[in-house]
């Protein structure tokens, strides 16, 4: 994105960006890239506007590239869901998660959604038609549309939920 802009002319775009990527490593603490990302900055605020600063922004590139290659083997994929082995749905385990989800949507918590999404497997076992619906619905931001699907799936299969 900073090159790009530098590629457009935007030099001020560029400079803001590279500030954003400085605050974001400090404020996580990649703490390789926030120097690099200052490094870059105030390069590319005293280097003339027809100058690109190319040894910062390259260094910029390895110290982005090397960070985001570590988190990618050291976080979970964002949606794994969860499989769920072959066989009957472990009753006790679906109203736990029910429980879990419904407390979420009722409170319009996102987490509602990363939950399904790592339930996944689990809910369309036990909630085959439901689950589409169930997905759609918190896609589009819909708790309390989430919250009448699930409450009518677990009424159907016999999951209690603390308001049934």
């Amino acid at each position: 994105m900073i090159a790009a802009a530098l590629a457009q002319g935007d030099r001020k775009a560029a400079i803001r960006r590279a500030h954003t990527v400085k605050g974001l490593a400090g404020t996580f603490g990649a703490v390789r890239l926030e120097p690099v990302a200052l490094t870059l900055e105030l390069a590319l605020r005293s280097a003339e506007p027809q100058q690109a600063p190319d040894a910062e922004l390259q260094a910029f590139a390895a110290e982005l590239d090397a960070l985001m290659s570590e988190l990618a083997v050291k976080l979970p994929p964002e949606n794994a869901p969860e499989t769920q082995p072959a066989g009957p749905v472990d009753p006790h385990f679906l109203a736990s998660t029910c429980h879990e989800l419904a407390g979420l949507l009722t409170d319009y918590d996102m987490a509602a959604g990363r939950l399904l999404s790592v339930r996944a497997g689990l809910f369309q076992a036990a909630f085959p038609d439901h689950a589409p619906r169930l997905e759609h619905a918190l896609r589009n931001f819909d708790f309390d549309a989430a919250a009448e699907t699930l409450a009518e799936a677990c009424r159907q299969h016999g999951v209690k939920l603390n308001a049934q």
